[in-house]
């Protein structure tokens, strides 16, 4: 591998026009691009998936894809080899793992990236938890710096039913270039640091207790009513990943929902 294009990266996350670099190198593979965010592609999920038991991760070196082949023990369903338009219904308080359609295959640059998973705004948003296994890796969301495995996503609805499809887009995918902790901010820096006192309490005052965070429970106006918080529906239909919601015909009205 030509290494020469690493001349112009810089410690930190990479941008679009790096990844794409990644990708023509084949480093990336089986990732389109195009509909991605400026410093993260998204990961597309596989025509194959497992009904889990539970929430299962791999410890140490053992490797991920053993949990799965380990059938009855911890798995309920397995279906493989999915057209691309089948339609797939995540239940509320299950969990699932896909096979995710894109790769890394570092060969000549090993050691000199790492990746950091999170899942995409509208799924956080729909109370819908995933979280990134790399077969080698014994931890959620992160692809090791070296020998990279086959990549999976863990998918667990927890308030509605959802329904997706292989190609379905959940999480996304940053890489960093350079030694981890030259990319991390670190604590001491979020008060009274570069950018001043970010965390601050109602009164506009620091907040010195780093390590917890309160959540106001004020009420707040809503029409005519005074609420704390809402609660969602127990049987609201499920949300359909697979159609476009920017659409004004496809928009959902929250109130069948919460």
């Amino acid at each position: 591998m030509d290494l020469s294009f690493l001349e112009d990266f810089r410690p930190g996350v990479l941008n679009k026009e790096q990844l794409l670099e990644l990708s023509n190198q084949a480093v990336i593979q089986g990732s389109s691009m195009s509909n991605s965010p400026e410093s993260a592609f998204d990961l597309c999920l596989g025509n194959e998936y497992w009904l889990m038991k539970g929430c299962i991760k791999g410890v140490g070196s053992e490797h991920y894809y053993r949990i799965l082949q380990a059938g009855s023990k911890f798995v309920e369903e397995h279906k493989a080899d999915l057209p691309d338009t089948t339609a797939i219904m995540l239940l509320k308080g299950k969990t699932y793992v896909f096979k995710l359609k894109e790769s890394l295959n570092y060969g000549g640059v090993s050691g000199k990236f790492y990746g950091f998973a999170t899942g995409r705004s509208t799924i956080g948003r729909l109370d819908v938890l995933v979280r990134l296994i790399e077969d080698n890796s014994p931890y959620y969301d992160r692809v090791s710096e070296k020998e990279v495995g086959p990549l999976y996503l863990e998918v667990t609805p927890i308030t509605f039913n959802i329904i997706v499809k292989p190609g379905s887009r959940l999480s996304q995918l940053r890489i960093f270039y350079g030694e981890q902790g030259w990319s991390e901010i670190k604590t001491e820096l979020l008060q009274g640091g570069y950018f001043g006192d970010i965390l601050i309490d109602d009164n506009g005052q620091a907040i010195t207790e780093l390590d917890k965070l309160t959540l106001n429970l004020l009420p707040d106006t809503h029409g005519d009513n005074k609420i704390v918080a809402f609660m969602a529906r127990e049987n609201a239909k499920a949300i359909d990943l697979t159609r476009d919601y920017s659409q004004q015909e496809n928009r959902i009205n929250p109130q069948e929902y919460w």
